[in-house]
């Protein structure tokens, strides 16, 4: 949780993923909640897993009996088997990324008037319009002056093709295109 103050109003920002499957219970129970679902595509995703040698805890979801009934059974058998198998990164990045992404779609296309969603590489190229957008949707006045001025709002966490051929090989990179598209074309990616 982090509070930002802007002028004289404040906003709590809850980044969480595991949270995200509680968005609209939180949507739903606290008034004037404000909702952003980041977008991001599945190869910069699990191409950071790889590279910061994250581990993605299938345990803490599998001992969550009402998440793992949100899920399709064939994602189910293959959080149980992640749990209490060694399988490589690149696979459980994509079904962590499948899992998230599957609900953002649910999110999108239920609360897609009210809840705002932004693909982070929109956001990494036309950053002054989005940061815009996103300080309108809050309802907050954007900021005129910044302390410097060649400063941006976010640094770009979208990776170059070169960055990501060093972590990830060429077969990893299909794999994931090919493993994610189901999903990942809802929102432009691989087309």
């Amino acid at each position: 949780k982090i509070q930002f103050h802007f002028g004289k109003k404040y906003r709590f920002i809850l980044k969480d993923p595991i949270a995200f499957y509680s968005a609209e219970w939180l949507y739903q129970h606290f008034k004037n909640l404000k909702v952003i679902v980041m977008i991001r595509n599945p190869v910069s995703i699990i191409e950071s897993y790889k590279r910061l040698k994250w581990d993605i805890g299938f345990i803490e979801m599998k001992r969550q009996d009402k998440l793992l009934s949100q899920f399709p059974k064939e994602y189910v058998t293959l959080i149980n088997d992640y749990t209490y198998n060694q399988a490589d990164i690149v696979d459980k990045g994509i079904l962590y990324w499948k899992l998230i992404y599957t609900k953002a779609l649910e999110y999108q296309e239920k609360y897609g008037e009210q809840w705002l969603f932004i693909k982070l590489e929109d956001l990494e190229k036309n950053e002054e319009r989005i940061m815009k957008t996103i300080f309108e949707y809050c309802q907050l006045e954007y900021p005129k002056v910044r302390k410097v001025s060649n400063q941006k709002w976010f640094q770009n966490a979208s990776i170059s093709n070169n960055r990501r051929e060093k972590i990830l090989s060429q077969r990893e990179i299909a794999k994931i295109k090919e493993s994610t598209y189901d999903v990942a074309r809802y929102f432009g990616y691989f087309d």
